[in-house]
């Protein structure tokens, strides 16, 4: 995997085939513990096959990131927590559109509550076969104020025909992924700064640092 671009509001990354092929390998794994487990796919409207698969690319570029170890085979069991980065809890989010929306599906069986559940969640989108971006980010907290039904049917049936509400923050409303890179360094972005002369992202505007300073109040308390 290699960094092909990178400013306040993109990381690019592209990857070889044989690293999608391994994507597509640990995806069929996950598919067939979901089947095992009889568990709803992660990406709502999907056949499971797919699903699994596009829900382990962005958690597979993250984990190359950060040098994390593999995604793990959780099906339901992470409870919406993928990673943790310095002790904060991180949900990576895929969507198959370049221009796509963070979402989550509202909670059964009132559905008055969306499966946010890790502190933090970031945006993974897909940008052509083998080239991926990442949009950016959302705290919970952030979202919960801001999100609203999409411009697209709010309403979506999952795989077992269940109708499921969606709510969701589009990409020019979360927040420039340039934060989140000073927040949570990556040597692999550091290494491609220092190989292209790259410019350092922005510094984080205020609505993007209040929202953690916010989260960190929140949790000494």
């Amino acid at each position: 995997m290699r960094i092909t671009e990178l400013n306040d509001l993109v990381l690019q990354v592209e990857i070889t085939e044989a690293e999608y092929q391994e994507i597509v390998r640990l995806g069929r794994i996950r598919n067939n513990m979901s089947k095992q487990v009889d568990a709803t796919p992660k990406n709502i409207g999907l056949p499971p096959e797919i699903s699994n698969v596009d829900g382990m690319i962005g958690e597979w570029i993250f984990a190359k990131l950060y040098g994390k170890d593999e995604p793990g085979m959780h099906v339901e069991g992470d409870g919406g927590i993928d990673f943790r980065l310095d002790g904060w809890s991180i949900d990576v989010k895929f969507n198959n559109t370049r221009t796509g929306d963070l979402h989550f599906s509202c909670e059964a069986p009132f559905r008055t509550e969306v499966t946010f559940r890790a502190e933090i969640a970031v945006l993974f989108v897909r940008h052509s076969h083998l080239t991926y971006e990442f949009r950016g980010w959302s705290t919970r907290s952030h979202f919960e104020r801001n999100s609203h039904p999409p411009k697209w049917n709010p309403r979506k049936t999952d795989i077992n025909g269940n109708e499921v509400e969606v709510m969701v923050l589009e990409q020019r409303e979360l927040h420039k992924i340039g934060a989140f890179l000073e927040r949570f360094p990556s040597d692999l972005v550091t290494k491609y700064k220092n190989s292209t002369r790259a410019t350092a992202p922005e510094v984080p505007t205020f609505g993007d640092t209040a929202d953690i300073k916010t989260a960190n109040s929140r949790r000494r308390k």
